[in-house]
């Protein structure tokens, strides 16, 4: 599970070859066929993505399979998220059949001669945001951990969130993405993220310091800002100052 705007793709590459079967960016496909591929009787599979968690969580435990999840600031998820639809809107003629782009294309218009570095453009952007979009953008982490797929995000998803994630095998979070990878080999008991890295947009730590400061967006993700200062101050005490070496 790595709830991002951008799938990992250089990491992904590197990954599903090491595996017989692998679905990557899995949320893209129906949620019955999520399911099929879940069950799938094969013992060598990887699956990453956004899959829900309250639907196809129970049998991916059923099945055995080894379960991770990756958190990230979610600030900077949105930031990043918002880069992603700039490029998008300049792309949108040739990436219609592009899983990625379908996802977010009810959000194109929102970047419409909004200027990034502009904390009034963007509070001006969030302001008119229509329904849809709102509950598209709302706190995508705990609608991934914590809702069913028809469920709209709420503040006690938050608690059935956290409730899930300790059932994952692991969990971790982005600024501490080295010693998640060390953890996670050990637990496939194979080097498969070794030496691995993460890929972010130019400007999104940037950009978020920017959303960090504007009130209407803290409500938008209102949700993921408590599950994530949760899950980070348990991945904190997990590993303790001095963290996980090699």
């Amino acid at each position: 599970m790595e709830v991002g705007a951008i799938p990992q793709v250089k990491l992904m590459r590197r990954v599903i070859d090491m595996f017989d079967l692998a679905y990557p960016v899995v949320d893209r496909f129906p949620l019955e066929t999520v399911s099929s591929i879940i069950g799938s009787f094969t013992s060598s599979l990887f699956v990453s993505g956004q899959p829900s968690w309250q639907r196809h969580g129970s049998l991916a435990r059923e099945k055995g399979f080894v379960t991770a999840a990756l958190l990230r600031d979610p600030f900077e998820e949105l930031a990043e998220r918002l880069i992603a639809l700039v490029h998008m809107k300049k792309w949108s003629e040739k990436a219609l059949g592009n899983s990625v782009f379908k996802r977010h294309a009810t959000l194109l218009n929102i970047v419409d001669g909004l200027d990034l570095g502009s904390e009034k453009s963007l509070l001006g952007g969030f302001r008119k945001l229509s329904a849809e979009q709102y509950n598209l953008l709302r706190s995508p982490m705990t609608r991934a951990f914590g809702c069913s797929p028809e469920e709209e995000v709420q503040r006690r998803s938050v608690s059935i969130a956290l409730d899930n994630l300790a059932q994952f095998d692991l969990v971790g979070t982005r600024e501490r993405f080295g010693e998640f990878s060390i953890l996670l080999d050990a637990l496939l008991g194979a080097p498969i993220f070794e030496g691995a890295e993460l890929q972010t947009l130019p400007g999104a730590p940037e950009l978020a310091l920017i959303l960090a400061n504007i009130g209407l967006v803290a409500d938008l993700i209102d949700e993921d800002i408590a599950l994530y200062s949760f899950a980070a101050e348990a991945v904190q005490s997990g590993l303790g100052e001095r963290g996980v070496h090699a």
